[in-house]
C-alpha cells in the first residue's frame, strides 16, 4: 500500500511541477496582450475591446493551474514565525490537520466551480462586454485547477501522514 500511496504522491508531484513550468509561460502571451493594448490605446489612439478580458482570462488560467505546483512546493502563505522553529514532524502533524480545512474550501470550490461551468456551457454564457466572450472555457479551466489543487492536498496528506507517523521525508533515502 505505501508503494502505491509513494507512487501517487511521486506522479502527481512531477505533473504539477511540469505544469506549473509549462503555465509559467502564459506571462508571455499575457504581456504580449497587455503590450498590444498598450500600443494601439496610446501610439495609435484606438483601444482594443478584447485585450483587457483575454488579459484577465489568460491571467486566471495562469494563476489557478499553479496553485497545485505552489503547494507541491509548500511556497504557500504560513505563518513563519512558529512554523520554521517546529520540528519536521510537528509541521507535519499541523499540516496534515489543516488538509481538512484546505479540502472543504476545495470540494466546496470544484462543486461550484462545476456547476457554474455547466450554467455556462448550457445557457450559451457569455461576458457582457462589447467583446462578449464565452465564459465555459475559463470557468472549466478554473474548475480544473481546483481539482488539480485537491490532488495535490491529497498527495501533500500522504507525505504528512508518512512524516508524523515515521518522523521522516517519505522520500528519504534510509
Amino acid at each position: 500500500m505505501l508503494r502505491i500511496l509513494s507512487k501517487y504522491v511521486y506522479y502527481m508531484n512531477k505533473f504539477s511541477e511540469n505544469l506549473g513550468k509549462t503555465m509559467s509561460y502564459a506571462i508571455f502571451p499575457l504581456l504580449g496582450i497587455l503590450l498590444i493594448e498598450a500600443f494601439s490605446r496610446y501610439a495609435l489612439n484606438n483601444p482594443t475591446i478584447w485585450s483587457i478580458e483575454l488579459a484577465t482570462f489568460v491571467f486566471g488560467a495562469y494563476f489557478i493551474t499553479g496553485g497545485a505546483c505552489v503547494l507541491m512546493q509548500r511556497k504557500h502563505v504560513r505563518m513563519n514565525i512558529f512554523y520554521s522553529k517546529w520540528s519536521p514532524r510537528k509541521r507535519a502533524i499541523v499540516d496534515a490537520i489543516t488538509f481538512a480545512l484546505l479540502a472543504v474550501y476545495v470540494i466546496m470550490f470544484i462543486r461550484g466551480g462545476i456547476a457554474s461551468s455547466l450554467y455556462s456551457i448550457v445557457h450559451n454564457h457569455h461576458t457582457a462586454s462589447m467583446w462578449g466572450p464565452h465564459y465555459g472555457p475559463i470557468k472549466v479551466i478554473t474548475t480544473f485547477g481546483g481539482c488539480l489543487l485537491l490532488l495535490q492536498g491529497v498527495a501533500i496528506l500522504i507525505q504528512d501522514i508518512y512524516t508524523a507517523v515515521k518522523g521522516k521525508d517519505l522520500f528519504e533515502q534510509t
